[in-house]
């Protein structure tokens, strides 16, 4: 299976090389050995593991094959659920052994926070961003020193499942005005009372139509763009746009939600590609 479709966040490193430079200056002691790119990875995800746990439930090297070019160098984050972005990371007491060690792995990132009347250990992270992205790049920054030029850009880039949410948040359907968007129970309803529109006429056409069955995304409420409830002359009339009876149908049809429409088959009828014109 792709990574891409597996994972829930990848972590994909430009120059794996610069990379494994890097930590043989900052991790005094470690070999990489022979396999020096897959013990980077490696070394690299152990301390992400440890960074992240409670938040994902794998951190994985990985690589990322493009066509016609070398493979990608990379890790695949498994995210948990809800407790994935939470902005609170609790640690132990304070004063303890377990409390020295988190505020060594956490350094200046750490500080005393009152939780449930004990005081612990915690790392408070930024609510408006990532939570993970932001774990990865305090442990790649911080931990591992990667990225100390401020004049150059970061040898790795993240791959987040939440990327078009600025775009969804500047459709013009959210600027202008709060239409209500068609549920999917409503457009099955209105689904229903077309199928009983047209078996109804079933009398009338030379193929039967024996049911409808729904295409567009919306149906499965999957849609990014739902279809909204409301008539089309009346929302560009909101926005004082006089429009032809032409331009109107050339709207209708790129908001439309296409079905398909199974006929029933004769063996009576010889010429079949006229008869389902005329249905």
């Amino acid at each position: 299976m792709d990574c891409v479709y597996f994972y829930d966040h990848l972590v994909i490193f430009r120059k794996i090389d610069y990379i494994e430079l890097k930590l043989k200056k900052e991790v005094q002691g470690y070999d990489l050995g022979s396999q020096a790119s897959e013990n980077t990875l490696n070394l690299v995800s152990q301390l992400l593991t440890e960074a992240l746990k409670d938040r994902v439930s794998l951190v994985c090297p990985i690589r990322v094959c493009i066509k016609g070019k070398k493979d990608l160098h990379g890790l695949g984050l498994k995210y948990i659920g809800q407790l994935t972005h939470a902005i609170l990371t609790k640690g132990p007491p304070s004063n303890t052994p377990a409390g020295n060690e988190f505020r060594q792995f956490w350094g200046k990132k750490s500080e005393l926070r009152r939780v449930d009347g004990d005081l612990c250990e915690c790392v408070v992270w930024n609510g408006n961003s990532n939570v993970c992205m932001q774990i990865v790049n305090f442990i790649l920054e911080e931990k591992l020193h990667l990225s100390s030029n401020v004049n150059v850009s970061k040898p790795w880039y993240h791959i987040l499942p939440n990327r078009l949410d600025p775009f969804i948040s500047l459709h013009r359907r959210n600027r202008k005005v709060n239409l209500v968007a068609a549920s999917p129970l409503r457009l099955i309803r209105a689904m229903d009372k077309l199928r009983a529109l047209l078996r109804g006429l079933n009398d009338k056409l030379p193929l039967n139509i024996t049911g409808i069955l729904p295409l567009s995304s919306a149906f499965r409420d999957t849609s990014v763009f739902p279809p909204i409830l409301s008539f089309p002359m009346a929302n560009q009339s909101h926005h004082g746009i006089k429009k032809s009876y032409f331009q109107t149908v050339k709207w209708l049809l790129r908001k439309a939600c296409f079905p398909v429409f199974p006929l029933y088959a004769r063996t009576s009828i010889p010429n079949r590609n006229f008869t389902i014109k005329r249905t």
